[in-house]
Parts: C-alpha cells; structure tokens; sequence
C-alpha cells in the first residue's frame, strides 16, 4: 500500500531538490519518520492492529512525506496546470497499460487454463512492454504533454565535464 506514495516521495524530492531545495525533502522525510516511530508505537500497543501495525505505520509515514513534499512544491515552484501535467499523463499511462494488457492477452492466450505454455520465456512480457510503448507515446505526444524539440533538446546535449 505504501508504494505509490513511496514512489511519489521520489519524484517529489528530485523536484525539490532541482529547485536547489535539498534541506527540505530531508525535514519532511524526517518528520514523517517521527510519524511512523509514534504511530507504530501507539498501534503496537493495540492487540487488535498487531503485525498490521508496521505497515500501516509505513504506509502513514510515506503518505505523511508526500503531502508535506507536495505543499512544499506548490510554494517553491511556477504554478502549473495540475490537469495538464497530472491527469492527462495519468491517463495516458492507463490507456497504454491497459491496450498493452489487452493486446498481451489476445496474442498469448492459450485455449487450456491449465497450460504453462508461455511462463518459461520472457517473450509475452517482451512483446507487451513493447506494445506499451508504442501506445503511450502518441498518446503522450497527441495530448501535447511531450514535443519532438523536447526529445531533440535531451538527444542533443552535451555532457559537462565535472
């Protein structure tokens, strides 16, 4: 449960960290660690939570990092168009999957439920990570979320010597 919002911790503190805000993924993952030790104590104590108290105190704590990560954000950041960069990539992500499943179905189904005809090699995965990228990016491109000069701009620059 906590994956996505982990995940979401990620991509979040790169952004901070691009604006040249590196302290402040660092306070907010902190805090969200003093969440996750206070409520694994409290629902430890509680018979009823048991093991379940561990992930749910984990799934507070990444939750928790995200929404602090995100407020940050939106003060440190140019204002965008949340449908633009969020919704429309969501979606486009969802048709891709989801064409991607459905083609990967249709091409390596077998009539017997009880066959393991295509578990041992790599190829239904091979060919629906293929499919999926061939759905997703003129999806992207359609919804205007990414422009060839985009892709030219990351083709054509040249490495920094450091």
């Amino acid at each position: 449960m906590a994956v996505p919002a982990s995940c979401m911790i990620t991509a979040t503190s790169a952004v901070l960290q691009a604006y040249g805000k590196a302290w402040m993924p660092m306070i907010s993952t902190a805090i969200g660690c003093l969440a996750k030790a206070a409520a694994l104590y409290v629902l430890c104590a509680m018979p009823q939570f048991g093991i379940m108290a561990a992930p749910i105190s984990t799934c507070l704590c990444c939750v928790l990092t995200v929404c602090i990560n995100l407020s940050l954000l939106a003060k440190v950041s140019i204002p965008f168009g949340f449908t633009k960069s969020f919704l429309q990539a969501l979606l486009a992500s969802a048709l891709a999957v989801g064409g991607a499943s459905v083609l990967q179905r249709l091409l390596f189904s077998d009539p017997k439920p009880d066959s393991c005809v295509h578990t041992s090699t790599g190829l239904p995965w091979t060919a629906s990570e293929t499919c999926l990228s061939l759905i997703y990016f003129p999806i992207v491109y359609k919804c205007g979320l990414i422009r060839i000069s985009d892709i030219k701009s990351i083709t054509t620059k040249k490495e920094k010597d450091f």
